[in-house]
């Protein structure tokens, strides 16, 4: 009661001062707004300095997957207890001039494809691309070991044969009905190639048969292997996305529908793909002279 007292008392003789003089009034209303401005600016600084400081955290949250496993391949199991083999303490497969090769296409493409991705989420990125690399080379030999089972002279005399002549069997049935028909000739596929979609989880299942077959038994969990048959997937199409163009220019009539080609490419891969192809052909060519 005592408070709403006096608040009555100070109102009652500001609005007095005020009718009475009014150029308080407009003094009052500044100070208020002065007030106001001041109490604005130590909340927004206060505000600023919290946002500015919390950035860090906020930034770590967003990124919990990845600094989990950074933090994981910080444990003891990844502090090398053993060295990796070197090339030479591998196992020989098809010989050392052969061997070598391979080990030198699987070190470069650890080098320049797995080690970069594998800098921004693991800690020893080194050590896991080591580690593939061994794997890898243990399902070359595996993959190797089946394939000697194989009666090659039965399957490139007999299974070859019979299915090329199968193949082309059904291109001659096609191409006989659609001249009867007078229309275009419409080729049966496969179940597994009917659209887009069937080939790409065909090659799924094809990778994930592979992954469990030839890798260590840690590559056949679910998560790995899914995540092994999206990576094997997505490097099967730009293959065959480069396959495309280079049989496109390599179809050009003249100059004229190679600068068609190169001016219809929607981006920078494609023109990257089309020099390398140029490239390697005229590397393959001045071998041969």
């Amino acid at each position: 009661m005592r408070v709403i007292y006096w608040a009555g008392i100070v109102g009652t003789v500001i609005v007095a001062i005020s009718l009475y003089w009014p150029l308080f009034f407009y003094i009052c209303l500044f100070l208020l707004y002065s007030l106001i401005l001041i109490a604005l600016a130590i909340f927004g600084t206060i505000y600023v300095h919290y946002k500015l400081t919390n950035k860090e955290s906020t930034h770590n949250a967003k990124d919990l997957p990845n600094n989990v496993l950074y933090n994981a391949t910080k444990s003891q199991l990844f502090d090398q207890p053993s060295p990796p083999k070197n090339a030479s303490s591998l196992p020989i497969i098809f010989g050392r001039t052969v061997d070598s090769l391979l080990q030198q296409i699987i070190g470069n493409a650890m080098r320049d494809v797995v080690s970069p991705a594998l800098e921004e989420i693991i800690a020893n990125p080194r050590r896991i691309a080591d580690l593939l690399k061994e794997d890898l080379w243990l399902g070359i030999e595996k993959l190797h070991e089946r394939a000697s089972r194989i009666d090659a002279p039965k399957m490139i005399a007999c299974d070859f044969v019979v299915k090329t002549t199968i193949h082309l069997e059904k291109i001659r049935i096609a191409q006989a009905r659609a001249v009867e028909l007078g229309t275009d000739p419409v080729f049966g596929t496969s179940s597994y190639l009917a659209t887009t979609e069937k080939e790409l989880e065909f090659l799924k299942k094809i990778c994930e048969i592979l992954i469990i077959f030839l890798l260590p038994r840690g590559y056949s969990l679910s998560p790995i292997k899914d995540l092994l048959s999206e990576i094997v997937e997505c490097i099967e199409t730009k293959l065959v996305a480069v396959a495309i163009h280079k049989r496109s220019y390599e179809y050009a009539a003249n100059f004229e529908d190679f600068l068609k080609i190169i001016n219809g490419s929607q981006t920078t891969e494609e023109l990257q793909s089309i020099r390398g192809s140029i490239v390697s052909d005229i590397m393959q060519a001045t071998t041969m002279q």
